[in-house]
């Protein structure tokens, strides 16, 4: 190769795909024999599990062989996950009491924006709803938001209530239902997905009530 001689298992050339994962070789770069591909450096927001080695014959003259499949070189996404701790108080000192049935929201912000998926949050929520909690997000048969990319959860009788698996990026978390005689949250936290085996975020959320005069 480039007038260099090689033995089994020598390494005879590195390179990195673009910002599509995709790499494309020069026209009859490889001669006749039996390569192996080994993914050396994962990519951002994944880990070095999965599929990182693939072997493959080159037997045709000229051919341009399509390695771009699935299970060719796949990685496993870093994801974490979040938990919520649902309170209800007056304005006075006391014990707070756990609050069931409160929906919490998340969705991954670089899927909203201008050119993104969802020009909003409250668009990206409509849509997840439309779509049914728990499946993708499609839009003309594409998926424009993965079920790993948002997670709809609601507090249970001691107002707990935890994440999906998420995938790496930053997401806003919104209060999505509330009872009528407390405030809503106005303001949206944020979790962000980092580094794997990350531990659980915790939150606590608390409705202040709503005051009549």
């Amino acid at each position: 190769i480039d007038k260099k001689t090689y033995k089994k298992d020598d390494c005879i050339m590195t390179f990195s795909t673009d910002k599509d994962g995709v790499y494309t070789s020069a026209d009859r770069l490889l001669p006749y024999g039996t390569y192996e591909i080994v993914e050396t450096k994962s990519p951002e927001g994944y880990t070095s599990k999965g599929v990182t080695k693939h072997t493959f014959s080159v037997r045709e003259d000229g051919k341009m062989y399509d390695l771009t499949a699935k299970d060719v070189i796949s990685n496993t996404p870093v994801t974490g996950n979040f938990d919520i701790i649902k309170l209800t108080s007056g304005a006075e000192s006391k014990f707070d009491k756990p609050e069931e049935g409160v929906e919490f929201t998340a969705i991954l912000d670089s899927k909203i924006g201008e050119g993104k998926s969802f020009a909003t949050w409250d668009e990206a929520y409509a849509a997840i709803k439309a779509a049914g909690v728990g499946n993708d997000v499609k839009e003309d048969g594409i998926v424009i938001l993965s079920k790993n990319e948002y997670t709809v959860i609601t507090t249970d009788a001691e107002g707990y209530a935890k994440s999906t698996d998420l995938v790496y990026g930053t997401y806003t978390v919104r209060q999505t239902s509330h009872f009528t005689e407390t405030q809503d949250i106005t303001e949206g936290a944020q979790f962000v997905v980092s580094e794997e085996n990350q531990p659980t975020m915790h939150f606590r959320a608390n409705n202040a009530p709503i005051e009549y005069y």
